[in-house]
């Protein structure tokens, strides 16, 4: 039995909704990160956005295979 009700999607209050970081360029997704960071010297930006642009063509890949027809480049996460 599924009990899932509501699907949510968070964003930032003066940004318009479904923006996903990974439809940006490279150096534009580094940018937006690093503008957000607050004071982690250590956060490897280039880490972490190799590892989001990674997830998300394997997600595309996945969902490719199973006979998804996305009609972005990037998806747009949510949570239930």
């Amino acid at each position: 039995m599924n009990d899932i009700h509501s699907l949510y999607h968070h964003y930032e209050k003066d940004t318009p909704p479904f923006r996903t970081l990974t439809a940006l360029p490279v150096e534009q997704a580094k940018a937006v990160v690093r503008a957000g960071l607050t004071g982690n010297p250590r956060f490897d930006v280039d880490h972490y956005l190799q590892l989001r642009y990674d997830r998300d063509k394997i997600l595309r890949e996945k969902f490719l295979a199973i006979g998804g027809k996305p009609t972005r480049a990037a998806p747009v996460y949510f949570t239930l």
